[in-house]
């Protein structure tokens, strides 16, 4: 450890400016960016119950370990995939409307994996590379949308907030999934996320036909996240 310090205290760059830390406050991220805000908390309850739940339901309605180990991998495949495309178009359109439209892509696959899971193995793998492309692309676009709302110098503690959103969306995900498995069964975690993203869906079109969209000019480019949505500052954009 003491010899890895070593480049570090030879180096001529000074030092960063220290960031702020503190998060934002809920109630002032939502009057701010409330489509972020409502955004963050679904996207945490989805992908918590996907991450969470997908798997053991698979071992119940009868895959193997192996299939299991290839939905998953197929989930965040497709998550890696649909990055660029997705955000290519978010930076050359109202991002509110990416936003509208990928959840609805989510809400489709997920229906459609609650009537495949136990029919089509090749089916459920198919339609699992969409839905883990779609599930994981929705946190970067609310991330990225927020950024356009809040002044440049206020984005770290947004995000922290909208971390925070997504982390306790991800705490009751599960939990709310297994009790809908455990009512209607182990298929009917897919029909947790939908109705999830449903309500989401409503919330997103309500925001788009209430607000206006940020002019072009403006916007924050998108940038890829998979697993890790941490944020690191830049002279000019928010990487998140």
């Amino acid at each position: 450890m003491p010899l890895a310090a070593i480049p570090v205290a030879l180096t001529s760059s000074s030092a960063p400016d220290r960031v702020p830390t503190d998060r934002m406050k809920f109630s002032e991220l939502y009057v701010i960016s409330s489509l972020g805000f409502v955004g963050a908390f679904t996207i945490g309850l989805a992908n918590g119950a996907m991450r969470g739940l997908i798997p053991l339901a698979g071992i119940r309605f009868g895959l193997s370990k192996a299939s299991v180990a290839t939905l998953m991998s197929l989930i965040v495949l497709g998550g890696v995939v649909f990055q660029w495309p997705t955000g290519w178009l978010s930076d050359r359109m109202d991002r509110r409307k990416v936003i509208a439209l990928t959840s609805l892509m989510l809400l489709a696959s997920s229906v459609a994996l609650y009537f495949v899971a136990m029919r089509s193995q090749n089916l459920l793998f198919a339609i699992s590379f969409v839905f883990g492309g779609m599930s994981l692309v929705l946190y970067p676009l609310c991330a990225a949308h927020t950024n356009n709302r809040v002044d440049s110098g206020d984005r770290i503690q947004a995000i922290a907030t909208l971390l925070l959103l997504l982390g306790v969306g991800a705490a009751i995900g599960p939990l709310l999934g297994a009790l809908t498995m455990d009512w209607f069964g182990s298929r009917s975690v897919f029909l947790f996320i939908a109705g999830v993203l449903a309500l989401f869906l409503v919330f997103a079109l309500f925001r788009i036909y209430d607000g206006e969209a940020v002019p072009t000019e403006d916007r924050s480019r998108f940038e890829p996240v998979i697993l890790d949505p941490r944020v690191e500052v830049d002279e000019s954009r928010m990487s998140v």
